[in-house]
């Protein structure tokens, strides 16, 4: 029995050596040793991106590795960063005409929906929007920012695929030919548009809440 107890402390303490001696930080399955766990914690924002310089984002956890032999645990804390790309603005073009100012294009906003939005990135009210700014500029779907006032001529013409659009309540006039050649059936007009020129829509688009009763 005493022998039997001595071997198995022997094996034991030659466990302990191999796995504290045989390890390696940056290995997997080494000697003795099991293979690292690892546990992360969510990616956060540390830098953020912008339009000229990447950002980073990074992330905390731990890796735990056990000995097979003595059941020694190894816990080691990591961080990992990673980078975030550059910020593609999109802009679209825009100018100050008068007292106003008006959208005039899509400027370097790509994709078939278009959102207008209330105002400059300087924080200006965007007003109007000009003649022939989105004509024929293949798009599907239109939202109006809440400071335009005017919807000038031509302003959408010519996309067949425009099955949509949003007119806010800050609309008041509507120009010849603003909607003319889309897909356009219906469009809600609001209480706050007081002129729509002849021709602003096709013939057939139903016109909701115009003429007024």
């Amino acid at each position: 029995m005493k022998r039997s107890l001595i071997v198995v402390l022997s094996l034991v303490m030659f466990g302990l050596m191999s796995c504290d001696n045989g390890g390696s930080s940056t290995s997997g399955v080494t000697n003795d040793w099991g293979a690292w766990q690892y546990t992360w914690g969510n990616w956060s924002v540390t830098t953020p991106a912008t339009e000229t310089s990447e950002g980073v984002e990074t992330r905390t956890g731990t890796r735990t590795r056990t000995c097979y032999t003595t059941a020694q645990t190894q816990i080691e804390q990591r961080t990992e960063t990673r980078p975030i790309p550059v910020v593609v603005v999109q802009h679209f073009a825009i100018s100050p005409i008068g007292a106003h100012w008006t959208v005039t294009g899509r400027g370097t906003v790509v994709g078939p929906e278009i959102v207008i939005p209330d105002t400059t990135p300087g924080g200006h009210p965007l007003t109007a929007i000009f003649d022939d700014a989105f004509r024929n500029e293949g798009i599907t779907s239109v939202t109006i920012g809440n400071n335009i006032q005017v919807i000038q001529v031509g302003a959408f013409a010519d996309n067949p695929g425009l099955t949509s659009v949003v007119i806010p309540s800050s609309v008041t006039g509507i120009a010849a030919n603003a909607f003319t050649g889309t897909g356009l059936t219906s469009v809600v007009i609001p209480p706050t548009v007081n002129v729509i020129a002849p021709g602003a829509f096709d013939p057939h688009v139903q016109l909701i809440g115009w003429p007024r009763d």
